[in-house]
This record gives C-alpha cells, sequence and structure tokens, in this order.
C-alpha cells in the first residue's frame, strides 16, 4: 500500500510547497474499500474518492503535517467528501486513542481547508 500523502517521506515536497505558499488541490483516489460498493449503479468513483478525500484530509490534520506546513492551501474536491461532517468524529475519537492533538486543534485544523464544488451542465 501506498502511504498516505501526510507520510513523512512526503516533507521535502511539503517543505518546497510551504516555501512557495502554493495552492494544493487534493482528490481523493479510486481505492477499493474492503467491502463490496452496494450496487453497479454506486461504484468506486461515486462511493470511495470523496471517502478517500476525508481519510488523505484527517492524515494531514492528525499527523500535523498541516500545522507544520500553514503557508499552503489545500483546496478538498467534492466539497471535502465526507470531511465536513466526519471531522468533529476525528477532533473527539483520534484524541482518545492517543493523538497528541487536542480535540480543538484537531477541529480547528479541518476549519483551514478549502472545498471545491464543480457542477458541470449537459
Amino acid at each position: 500500500m501506498f502511504p498516505y500523502i501526510g507520510h513523512d517521506k512526503f516533507d521535502p515536497i511539503w517543505e518546497e510547497l510551504n516555501r512557495r505558499e502554493a495552492v494544493v488541490h487534493l482528490h481523493g483516489t479510486q481505492t477499493p474499500s474492503s467491502t463490496p460498493y452496494p450496487h453497479e449503479f454506486l461504484g468506486i468513483p461515486i462511493i470511495e474518492v470523496p471517502n478517500e478525500t476525508f481519510k488523505a484530509a484527517s492524515h494531514l490534520i492528525i499527523t500535523s503535517k498541516k500545522r507544520l506546513y500553514p503557508r499552503i492551501k489545500i483546496i478538498l474536491s467534492h466539497l471535502g467528501g465526507s470531511t465536513p461532517f466526519l471531522a468533529p468524529r476525528v477532533a473527539v475519537l483520534s484524541n482518545h486513542m492517543g493523538c497528541s492533538l487536542s480535540p480543538s486543534e484537531i477541529l480547528s485544523g479541518f476549519q483551514i481547508f478549502l472545498f471545491r464544488y464543480r457542477v458541470e451542465h449537459e
């Protein structure tokens, strides 16, 4: 499995992006889950990609990468996927699971993300 975006191996990239005050567009990947999707019309791009966006954003928060590189603006695709709804859950439960950040520090990290929503017309 390839490491998530907040992994230490990506620090040189984050350092350079921070130096440049870059804007990063974060989009989830098409990773199949451990369970099959519920219907043929609810495939991986619909079900998994928004949740992968959430997982990547959460990973940046709990690893403190977002705090370490504050000059980077990160735009989350699909209105952040499930991020706006699950951020409070991450804040409370990650702290109970040993994350050194307080719930308020975790929530404040989520508040920094920008959200992108694009509607395509036929």
